[in-house]
């Protein structure tokens, strides 16, 4: 995958994990870091009980990531997802952890056991974007989205029928970028 530009140099990087009765495969997929997919962290890390509140702009890209979600799932003749409290926060917790450390784009590797119970499939997305603080939060969510879509791994995710619900996390860290969590999920 090549940088995006408008105006000023953008990195995204994106990492997809499929998911069926808890077990998790990860999708290879190519990124300006590395030859090789995202990797799973071998170890769950210590995160916090519980995500931070996001901040107005992090809030704003979450909902619009979750809006462009459906959209590409209603122009796919698919039906929309459900915003899920308990995705967002798993997905809020993982973007926040990468971001505050700044970390390597990774999948998380507790996500099947952290998404709240009751689920049947269950996966995740995982992008990274640099902007040197230009874009603003279209643009942040656009280029994130339209990365998604042009992957086929994401966008299998992005529109995969039998997922019901998802959760959306931004986190921010001037000195390391947006890293964007989307955790899908299928409840009964």
């Amino acid at each position: 995958m090549s940088p995006m530009r408008t105006g000023a140099a953008c990195t995204v990087l994106l990492a997809a994990v499929l998911g069926t009765a808890g077990c998790v495969v990860e999708v290879p997929l190519p990124s300006e870091r590395s030859t090789t997919a995202a990797p799973t962290l071998d170890e769950q890390p210590d995160l916090p009980a519980e995500a931070d509140a996001p901040s107005a702009v992090e809030a704003d890209i979450e909902d619009r990531v979750f809006a462009l979600a459906n959209d590409a799932r209603d122009e796919e003749g698919v039906g929309p997802l459900e915003r899920h409290d308990g995705l967002d926060a798993v997905a809020r917790r993982w973007s926040q952890y990468l971001a505050q450390e700044g970390l390597e784009l990774a999948h998380n590797p507790g996500v099947a056991d952290q998404v709240p119970e009751g689920w049947r499939a269950v996966g995740e997305n995982v992008g990274w974007l640099d902007d040197g603080g230009v874009l603003d939060v279209e643009e942040v969510a656009d280029r994130v989205h339209e990365g998604w879509m042009e992957s086929p791994g994401h966008r299998e995710n992005l529109l995969r029928e039998d997922y019901t619900h998802l959760g959306v996390g931004v986190s921010h860290d001037p000195e390391h970028g947006y890293y964007l969590t989307q955790n899908f999920a299928t409840y009964p």
